[in-house]
């Protein structure tokens, strides 16, 4: 990892869906259980070793997604409710820290599959500098109490699974 700097890719991913989906919200379904189950693993590595504490958040830019998982609300299509199942029990276990709503114009993950993004500097930035372009403290948290590193996955798209999974500190700059 390198120094001075508080947020590192570890991983990023743009392939076709697993399975057919019949709306744009269920491929951010499929796409966000996908990154949490590659970040868990990321995430106990670490934790063995260099012997962190580290916790996991989930960025999405779907407010639909957001609220499915968010409340007691079915998903409209019976083929992901499983997947929401799944991510709604990471969240209540705590496996899952935080889930976090970004608008899509927000979403830093949108220049790795849109030409000429207007996120594309923003991107560069983070990449380059570690520093996040966004206030990562305007979400919901579940829990008050912030570890001292968050994994955060993102995972827009409609036909690809898509994700970015950055590792960073509390000491996270805000650009």
């Amino acid at each position: 990892m390198c120094s001075n700097s508080v947020l590192h890719t570890l991983s990023w991913a743009s392939r076709k869906s697993r399975r057919p989906v019949k709306s744009i919200g269920s491929a951010e379904v499929l796409a966000a259980g996908t990154a949490i189950d590659e970040v868990k693993i990321l995430f106990k590595a670490l934790s063995n070793m260099f012997n962190l504490d580290v916790s996991l958040a989930v960025v999405m830019d779907s407010k639909d997604f957001f609220d499915i998982i968010s409340t007691c609300r079915n998903a409209s299509d019976h083929s992901i409710r499983a997947d929401v199942s799944v991510i709604r029990y990471e969240l209540e276990t705590q496996n899952v820290n935080r889930k976090v709503w970004v608008p899509v114009n927000c979403n830093l993950a949108n220049p790795l599959t849109k030409l000429n993004s207007p996120l594309n500097q923003a991107l560069e930035l983070l990449l380059f500098s570690g520093k996040l372009p966004l206030d990562p403290t305007s979400s919901d948290s579940r829990s008050s109490n912030l570890s001292t590193r968050y994994f955060y996955v993102g995972s827009p798209c409609c036909l690809h699974v898509l994700r970015l999974v950055w590792f960073g500190s509390q000491k996270m700059e805000t650009v």
